[in-house]
Parts: C-alpha cells; structure tokens; sequence
C-alpha cells in the first residue's frame, strides 16, 4: 500500500535518459537507472545501467493484480502474509510526475504485504537518484540532477537527515548518477564510484566524504560500437565490470567486455566473450560464481529476425569465482531453455534464480521494440547450472513487464533475498520474499519503480 500526493506516470523517453547514456531506442529508455538491469543496491535492463550493490545489496514489480498476483502464493500451496520482524528500511522508487522523472527514498518498519510507504512523508531526488549503503544505517545517494554525491541518515524520529555531500566535477563528471551498481565499499574509509559515461572509477572516502583520486576504463572502448556499462560485481579483492555493445544499427552487437579491476592495486584486465549479446543482468551461486545474462528485450528482437547480422542469442555466461577467464564450458541458451523468448536474471536462494519468459501475443517486426516495456513477461525459477532441467513457472505473479530486479535485506538477523516485479506501465511494483527455495511470498508494494530496501535501524 502506498499513499500520499497523486502522481501521473508518464513514460517519455526524455524524462528517462538516464545518467545521459540512454537514447530513445535502448532497452532501458524507459525505465529509471535504478532499472538498468539484474541486482544492485539502490535497479534491471536494457541499454545503459543503475544503482549501487555493496555492504547492502540491491537491485522491480506491480501493485495489486497487474504484476503482483496473489500476495500469498508460496509455491503450488501458498502461505499468509505475515508482517516481517521489527527494523527500520529506506526503501526507493521512481515515478514521474508531471513530466518529470523522480526518485524517492521513504522509510518504512515492514517489508510484507502489510507494509506501505507515505510518498507525501519522501525524500524527492528530481531527475533520477543511485544509492547504496555500506551497512551501517548511512545511505550514500547518487544525484542524476548534478555531480554529487550526498550522505544520508536516520534522525531520532526515522526521518531522512542530509549528513554531508562530496562534489565529482573535479573528474569531468556531470552527474553523481553513477549508471548500473555504481557504488562499491571497499574499506570503511575507502570507496569505488563508477561512473558509465566518463568510463572511469573514482576513489573516495565515505567518512570525510573527500575524492582521492581518479582511474580510467578506456578499456572498454571498440572501434565504433556504442559501448554501454551495466552490471558489476565484488569478488573478494575484485570488483568485475561488464559492458555491452551496440552496433551502429542499434542491435546488439557479439561481445561482452568485463574489467576485472584489482581492489589492492586498482590495475584493470579485461577479458572478452563473443558467444552472445546484451548483457545485462546478474547473479551468483552458491560457489561464487558469476551469471550474466541477456536482457530479455534481446529474445524479442531476436524471435522476429530483428537482431542485426550476426545476430545475437539471449544467453547466460559465466565466470567462476576468483577466474579472470569466461567458463568456455558453460552456455545457456535461455530461450532454447524456456521454450520462449526470454532473457534477464534474479537472483534467488543458494543456487537458485529467475528469469523472464516471454508469454503475450504472438511477436512481430511491428510489436517486438517495445517488447519488454508491456505486461507480457512470466517469471520462471531455475536451479544455475542445472537449468533446462530445473526451469518452471513461478506460480502467484501475473504478467509483468521485463523489468526484473533482485536484492537482499536483514530480515529479523536473516539475510534474505527478493525479487522485484514491475508492471507494464511501469506505475507499480512489488517485492517478492524468496528466502525459501521453490517458494514465494507476496511482499511490499510500492509506486512506480521500485529499487531495493536497506536496513538502517
């Protein structure tokens, strides 16, 4: 339940252009940055990236009947909602309202089903916001509408106080937006910041909220495709970035990059991967491991011959834990898998993720653009590694948009992971508890989209 001023939600690609990376034909043009693509701290898919994943993890859903289905589903049984343990979370999303693109940040004691949040009692950000916590109850909050980046807390009375803010304009950067999982806590005073236009990683300290200094991701750069940032990972001492890249007829071109960047020397390697394209969403497995996966808006073009020369298949990938290799033995056509159209990856518990399978009427040439952006997508469970055999519907959630996104929060000293669903008309959205393997339960509705929930209290 949500409440509070009436928003109008309007989807217009301008309004939508993330951290200015995103055109009128990505993927993503119409969601938030928070949307760009798989889990992170603060969004899922498309053409460009979103918030922050580390210390607390992060990365939508409907209200009601449009996505969220019965909100007491687990499983083929299903089981009451229940009010989740006591603690206080900054949850986020993202609306427009009269034309203009805003991210919120509200405060709410209840993750359920029973739980809402007041937008009239919310912190607005105009034009777009990251933000990401370390862990310790302070929000660091990214700015779409300027080179900043602004430190949070929780007052005596659960409100949101400003605690101080650090300029990037020194680095040539325009916006503290960031892109898809821009923020990285290394060290309690030590900090990663990455910025996808600039194509650079900024070192700062959340303490003093002072830069240090600068380095670059040139790497990334390829002759004249469109190159395109999104999901990054820890991995120990590494943090790993990926990219994709569009051709100049904008499909999606045959090759991911990852910068596998060394946390105790900030030295860059880069590794390459040409079985597939439009890399943009994550998970891990029990081991480590790490999946990318195809944004799901890639099945459609593909299903219609619309995907370019060579065309790209939606796919998994894989590097293993601590490897600075691609798995040249694991390949997972996710629509060969499925029996549809389908792309994306949630992640779920242990081994455990989900993905979205296309379910609307029938693809054509006319209608496979916009694929993603409309209510037709079905959300399917898998076990990594053992997928075509593992893969099945997830019962309790209608059809969704092909926005999906994951996180994890302390739930009663738990750490659980959810999922996020959104709607067609990217209005609503919904978390989903999945802390039990082959269950779901029905949680938190918000407005427009939502990004993840932090524990601050």
């Amino acid at each position: 339940m949500f409440k509070g001023r009436q928003s109008h939600y309007l989807l217009m690609c301008g309004a939508l252009a993330l951290s200015s990376m995103v055109a009128c034909s990505d993927d993503d043009a119409d969601a938030p940055a928070e949307a760009q693509a798989g889990e992170s701290s603060g969004g899922s898919a498309g053409k460009s990236a979103s918030s922050g994943k580390s210390g607390a993890s992060s990365s939508g859903g409907t209200a009601g009947d449009e996505a969220g289905g019965s909100d007491t589903a687990a499983g083929a049984g299903g089981q009451a909602a229940v009010p989740m343990a006591e603690g206080i979370y900054v949850v986020g999303y993202y609306v427009t309202v009269q034309d203009e693109y805003i991210g919120y940040l509200s405060v709410t004691d209840d993750l359920s089903a029973s739980g809402g949040v007041d937008i009239s009692r919310a912190v607005e950000f105009p034009g777009d916001m990251s933000y990401a916590s370390p862990g310790n109850g302070v929000i660091y909050v990214g700015r779409g509408s300027a080179p900043v980046i602004e430190r949070w807390v929780l007052s005596t009375d659960n409100e949101l106080v400003k605690d101080g803010e650090m300029g990037l304009a020194q680095y040539g950067i325009a916006s503290g937006l960031g892109g898809r999982d821009p923020f990285h806590f290394l060290a309690e005073d030590r900090a990663y910041f990455i910025d996808a236009k600039t194509r650079q990683v900024v070192i700062w300290n959340p303490l003093t909220m002072k830069t240090i200094e600068a380095f670059s991701l040139d790497g990334f750069a390829e002759g004249d495709l469109f190159t395109s940032l999104t999901v990054a990972h820890r991995d120990r001492d590494r943090v790993l970035v990926s990219a994709r890249y569009y051709r100049p007829d904008d499909t999606a071109a045959l090759l991911t990059r990852v910068a596998i960047i060394d946390t105790l020397t900030d030295e860059v390697k880069y590794v390459d991967d040409a079985r597939c394209g439009n890399i943009a969403f994550k998970a891990v497995d029990s081991e480590q491991n790490l999946y990318l996966a195809s944004h799901p808006a890639q099945a459609a073009v593909a299903e219609v011959g619309a995907a370019g020369e060579p065309a790209a298949a939606s796919c998994i990938i894989r590097i293993k834990a601590s490897e600075s290799e691609f798995d040249a033995d694991y390949y997972v056509d996710l629509s060969e898998v499925t029996g549809a159209p389908a792309g994306g990856l949630m992640q779920g518990p242990g081994n455990e993720a989900f993905v979205l399978k296309y379910a609307g009427e029938a693809l054509t040439l006319d209608n496979s653009a916009k694929a993603h952006t409309r209510a037709a997508w079905e959300v399917n469970r898998l076990t990594l590694g053992e997928e075509e055999a593992t893969v099945e519907a997830v019962e309790g959630i209608e059809l969704q948009s092909a926005y999906g996104l994951a996180f994890s929060a302390s739930v009663g000293g738990e750490d659980k992971p959810f999922i996020i669903t959104v709607s067609g008309d990217l209005a609503a959205g919904q978390y989903h508890d999945v802390s039990v393997p082959g269950e779901r339960t029905g949680a938190l509705e918000l407005p427009g989209f939502p990004g993840a929930a932090i524990l601050v209290k």
